[in-house]
């Protein structure tokens, strides 16, 4: 599937954030340690909006300032990324906002 600028907002607000916010409240129950808002996204995390911004990176940094808010400063909230995350396709490292 390719995404566009518009998919990546639209799958945040209309599904992603309800299913990690649902397991969230899970977490909290069980009070954790740590949490993944998930893992992988490496072909969402190259999405950029016409600014040259990485849509997902910011979508998934603003989910892991809520969900760190909801379960509290000693849980540890991360994201795990692909091995080909780690490198820059434009010069940028794209998840280093993450």
């Amino acid at each position: 599937m390719s995404w566009s600028p518009e998919d990546i907002g639209d799958f945040f607000k209309n599904q992603y954030n309800k299913f990690i916010e649902h397991y969230t409240s899970i977490a909290k129950q069980a009070r954790v340690e740590r949490s993944i808002i998930w893992s992988e996204f490496a072909q969402l995390t190259r999405v950029k909006d016409a600014q040259g911004n990485y849509l997902t990176v910011i979508e998934l940094a603003e989910l892991a300032r809520r969900i760190r808010l909801q379960l509290g400063k000693k849980v540890t909230v991360t994201y795990t990324a692909d091995w080909s995350e780690y490198h820059s396709y434009d010069g940028w490292y794209n998840i280093d906002g993450l």
